[in-house]
């Protein structure tokens, strides 16, 4: 428990400081507004979305072994907390957010748009472009007052799965290839954002990606044994280094606050 607790102030404190301006941070949740959080992206932000679009009546992430830790498998791809807990707990967010498919959730103070297998460009099957998910925030936008949205943290963490079907179907792609794809993938995500930004949200918080080439699945497949797989990682890299000047750009706006750990 003290673990957790400490993972959970460190990531609220620096989400207060560089999202909610507040300089003190004595304890978790202390100084933090009753604000909503919001969260879109893949597997690693899913509450439990791609339950409620698979067509597998039990899928397994509602299953044993998954959320094992709580003793609750309830749909997120984890054995426990995904890191939009932590952020919710900080806020004081009782429970975390659920997910916005989910028929009559609770939704005064937020909910999660994520799902897993979902991509920022494509038609990812059983999930979500980022867009979609931006346009079913947008159809359920009279839940929540403007003022409320506009003081709400955004959370946003996708990619993933367009580097990792871009390399499988591009196995050889030149380098002037894979720059032009990071670019049209990076030039969607700034398009989203945007709209996200029309719609009144002005607090986003924008993780990198992690290194791909090294998650294990992806050094299963590529047969790498102990090392990472190269090109994906590169691609990864070339993501985040457009991701930061897009922010930058956004954040340019008084109104707008944008925040990328790596």
């Amino acid at each position: 428990m003290a673990g957790k607790f400490s993972f959970v102030s460190v990531m609220g404190a620096l989400l207060v400081l560089t999202i909610f301006h507040d300089p003190i941070i004595v304890d978790a949740g202390q100084g933090v507004p009753e604000v909503a959080l919001f969260t879109f992206g893949d597997s690693y932000y899913d509450a439990g979305n791609k339950a409620f679009l698979s067509k597998n009546k039990n899928p397994p992430q509602t299953l044993w072994p998954y959320g094992k830790s709580r003793d609750d498998p309830n749909g997120k791809f984890s054995d426990g907390y995904i890191v939009p807990d932590f952020i919710a707990e900080f806020m004081s967010i009782p429970n975390g957010i659920p997910p916005a498919l989910k028929p009559g959730a609770n939704l005064s103070r937020g909910a999660s748009f994520a799902i897993a297998d979902a991509s920022i460009l494509g038609a990812p099957a059983e999930s979500m472009t980022l867009n979609q998910q931006v346009n079913k925030f947008r159809s359920m936008i009279s839940t929540w007052s403007d003022d409320y949205i506009e003081k709400s943290l955004f959370m946003i963490y996708i990619g993933t799965e367009d580097y990792l079907n871009f390399t499988k179907t591009n196995p050889t792609a030149t380098a002037s290839a894979q720059q032009a794809f990071v670019t049209s993938v990076t030039n969607k995500l700034k398009t989203d954002i945007g709209l996200l930004y029309s719609l009144g949200a002005s607090k986003f918080a924008v993780p990198m990606l992690a290194p791909l080439g090294c998650l294990p699945i992806v050094r299963q497949e590529y047969k790498t044994g102990n090392d990472c797989y190269e090109p994906l990682n590169d691609l990864a890299k070339q993501h985040n280094e457009k991701i930061g000047p897009i922010l930058n750009e956004y954040a340019k706006n008084p109104t707008a606050v944008f925040s990328s750990p790596s």
